[in-house]
């Protein structure tokens, strides 16, 4: 084979380990990083051209799907919400479909450069050796990344650029790292199916023993039921195939013993588990008041934009003004579900290009296992596909229940996957190499983005109450009260349901000494949790009488 074609699984390893290492994070900064190093590694190794255009195709028509949100806000049915915004609060928005148009370039341009990164790696030329280095190298990323965090909590020291102090992970959602725990138990038990238990695979043997054993003690230490039950799914579903292929019930005896061992180890370490799994009255209730409430209010934000949806990015600026059975002083930043999270911003037509995606994923597989026996010569090496396309299946099913396939650590390790099991065989002779220049293409449009917006961040993101408040808190230091309270008032309107953030205002206004403006925020307040009325009241007179306010406490009374 030609010089110019390297192995890529090395620096393509280096693209997913920055990835996995960013962790949740999907903001600008992050994506800029990734999608520059992704772009700079493309045009280090030559690509092939692929005969098949069908995920090019999926990914197309998903783009325009996004750039549909540029379209002229006058095309379409006003929403309430966004009149009176404009209107009542003179908050101009720009005059197009999407209210947040830099927040939805931002994620057009991550999404574009994640499709670009997939086209690469589908035109890459991955012969056998290349697979099972890419896989291999997948593996050892998961295993010490499981290693890292669990000497972290033991030692309690939080990763390095965690939001919270007791994450020890890159993910600040237990979810996302017991996801790649689950795809990870999934390889490594592919893997050892498909290795002879001798002396000459022993080194083998050993590592894989070693990354299976550290995998499963952070995922039980981790606690979590979605990381758990997928990856109990996944070596059940390899190890159910061994046993029907080979005619014998012992890899399915294994299953049954490997679910029942890893749940036991799971109540001893989490006893309060035992209360998520089991379908009890409060379960049912806690599931009806949280996800399925959730689940209900982002239908009602569907139909507010049954076509086109919000636009990218659009989702935790939109949903607050249709929230009505998923109440609580909390916000909401996804819909804990890719598929509605899709449908919500992109339409219903993001469902159906979903789906055409698993389905030309199953085309290819069906296809490649068409192919002559040479086409994956080694056991091993067939062994390791059945994993990779059983973790796959994993990513696809837990998009259904969360949202793995919106945070970079996560989706990247995905791709992989999916270039693995779809890319077909290359030739031995690979003429006209070509340089892949959309990675470096779609880098370069995050560079001119991230360069170009503004550097007001309400202009940048005009749906963020936490930006409005941040502003109204600088104009009162200022001395500017009329402008202040007008971002007070927008702030409120962008979250109407949680009673603390005008008990925040009121505290600032209370700060100042402006009795009339604590008093309204006061009574906004009582609104917003009745519930909790006459514990605030007493509060609100204390602190009136404290500061000895001239608050007519007698109409806060009567207002509540």
């Amino acid at each position: 084979m030609n010089r110019a074609w390297r192995s890529p699984s090395a620096s393509i390893l280096l693209a997913t380990a920055f990835a996995i290492l960013l962790g949740g994070p999907s903001d600008a900064i992050h994506a800029l990083a990734l999608l520059s190093l992704c772009g700079f590694l493309a045009l280090l190794h030559p690509t092939a051209k692929t005969r098949s255009r069908a995920f090019e195709a999926i990914s197309a028509l998903a783009l325009l799907l996004g750039a549909a949100a540029f379209l002229p806000y006058k095309w379409f049915p006003e929403s309430p919400w966004r009149e009176a915004l404009t209107q009542d609060l003179n908050h101009a928005l720009p005059p197009v479909l999407t209210p947040q148009p830099w927040i939805t370039l931002e994620r057009f341009i991550t999404a574009a450069g994640a499709f670009a990164w997939l086209h690469h790696l589908r035109r890459c030329p991955w012969t056998n050796r290349d697979r099972r280095l890419a896989l291999h190298g997948l593996m050892t990323l998961f295993t010490l990344l499981a290693l890292l965090g669990l000497i972290l909590q033991w030692k309690q020291m939080p990763w390095p650029w965690g939001e919270a102090p007791d994450q020890y992970t890159p993910f600040a959602n237990r979810n996302q790292f017991a996801t790649l725990c689950a795809l990870s138990l999934t390889l490594h038990t592919a893997a050892l199916l498909g290795t002879r238990w001798t002396k000459h695979h022993l080194r083998r043997l050993l590592f894989l023993n070693i990354g299976t054993i550290t995998t499963a003690v952070a995922l039980l230490v981790i606690g979590s039921r979605a990381g758990i039950l997928l990856a109990i799914l996944g070596v059940t579903t390899l190890l159910t195939h061994r046993a029907w292929t080979k005619r014998t019930v012992r890899p399915l005896a294994i299953a049954i013993s490997f679910g029942f061992f890893t749940l036991a180890a799971l109540f001893l370490t989490e006893p309060r588990i035992l209360e998520r799994l089991t379908f009890s009255h409060e379960t049912i209730e806690a599931f009806q008041n949280g996800r399925l409430a959730l689940y209900r209010d982002t239908l009602t934000l569907i139909e507010h934009a049954p076509i086109l949806g919000q636009g990218l990015g659009n989702f935790a600026g939109t949903f607050p003004f249709v929230r009505q059975v998923s109440l609580s002083e909390y916000g909401i930043r996804h819909p804990d579900s890719d598929l509605l999270w899709w449908w919500a911003e992109l339409g219903p037509a993001s469902l159906l290009l979903f789906i055409a995606g698993i389905l030309l994923t199953i085309s290819h597989i069906r296809k490649r296992h068409q192919q002559p026996h040479s086409a994956h010569a080694r056991p091993y090496d067939r062994a390791l596909h059945r994993g990779a396309i059983a973790a796959l299946a994993l990513v696809a099913l837990h998009a259904c229940v969360d949202v793995p396939l919106h945070r970079l650590g996560t989706v990247w390790p995905a791709l992989l996957l999916l270039a693995l099991v779809t890319s077909p065989k290359p030739s031995r002779t690979l003429p006209h190499p070509r340089r892949n220049l959309y990675p470096a293409a779609a880098a370069a449009l995050a560079i001119l983005i991230v360069t170009l917006t503004p550097k007001d961040p309400t202009q940048r993101a005009p749906l963020s109450w936490q930006h409005h408040f941040t502003r109204a808190q600088e104009l009162l230091h200022a001395g500017r009260l009329h402008q202040a309270e007008t971002h007070f008032q927008i702030a409120r309107f962008l979250e109407p349901h949680s009673p603390l953030i005008p008990l925040a205002e009121a505290n600032h206004w209370r700060a100042i000494g402006d009795p009339t403006r604590t008093l309204h925020a006061w009574q906004e307040v009582l609104r917003r949790d009745p519930a909790q009325a006459p514990i605030y009241r007493d509060r609100f007179t204390k602190q009136a009488k404290r500061q000895a306010l001239p608050i007519p406490l007698a109409t806060l009374s009567e207002d509540s």
